[in-house]
This record gives C-alpha cells, sequence and structure tokens, in this order.
C-alpha cells in the first residue's frame, strides 16, 4: 500500500539500527530496500505520512518489533498481511489514511491481501 507499507519499513528499518545496531546498508538488504531507501526512512522523506500513527500504536509497534526479530534471525518474514489487518482494525489509523486521501471512512476498503503479499488499497466507487 502506498503509506502503509512505507511507514511500516521506516519503523522496523529504525528498530533494526537503533536496537541491533545495523547500519543502513543491512537494514535494507533484511528489509529489501535499497540503502538509499533507508536513508529517505530515517531522514523522514519516506514513510512519514503514518509513520507517527504506527509509532504510537502498540499492536503495530509490536508487529514491527516482530518482524525486525524474524530478519535478524536470519529468516525472511512472510506474514506482512498481519500488518495491513493490524491497520485495518486501528480505527485512528484508517481516519488518517482517509483523510490523507481525501475519502470518506466507508469508502475506503483495504482488501486482503493477495497469496503474493502485496498490499493493495483501492475506493469503493
Amino acid at each position: 500500500m502506498k503509506y502503509v507499507l512505507p511507514a511500516l519499513r521506516a519503523l522496523i528499518a529504525e528498530l533494526l539500527m537503533e536496537r541491533y545496531s545495523l547500519t543502513q546498508a543491512e537494514a535494507a538488504k533484511l528489509l529489501g530496500v535499497t540503502q538509499p531507501a533507508v536513508s529517505n526512512y530515517l531522514r523522514k522523506v519516506r514513510g512519514t505520512k503514518l509513520y507517527s500513527l504506527f509509532k504510537k500504536s502498540p499492536k503495530v509497534t509490536e508487529f514491527a518489533e516482530t518482524v525486525a526479530k524474524v530478519l535478524i534471525s536470519g529468516r525472511d518474514f512472510e506474514d506482512w498481511c498481519k500488518g495491513c489487518e493490524l491497520v485495518r482494525c486501528d480505527e485512528e489509523i484508517m481516519k488518517e489514511l482517509s483523510n490523507m486521501l481525501s475519502l470518506e471512512l466507508d469508502r475506503l476498503i483495504i482488501p486482503p491481501c493477495a497469496p503474493d503479499s502485496r498490499i493493495h488499497i483501492s475506493v469503493n466507487d
């Protein structure tokens, strides 16, 4: 999703670097993004739209910590859909997302993730 995934990656990159003392390049490799993308997350150039809300949400923060632990252990994280579910169930985040997209909340639909784990967003017309 245009806003959710970058904000999650920003939170996870920050955790990987602060808690596990990784470099930007190491964090990028684990997240499957480039080092410049991680740099942009840390400088709040990318992934900023929902980042502060995610940081305040205990469930989203716990999800980010789980992802970081899995990645640090050398395994791939495959349940990105869980992050989408957490966002979908958080009324404050959904309201903010609706405001950012200038949509009525009832027109905003975040469908279940596809098997390829890509997160999509659509508008109910």
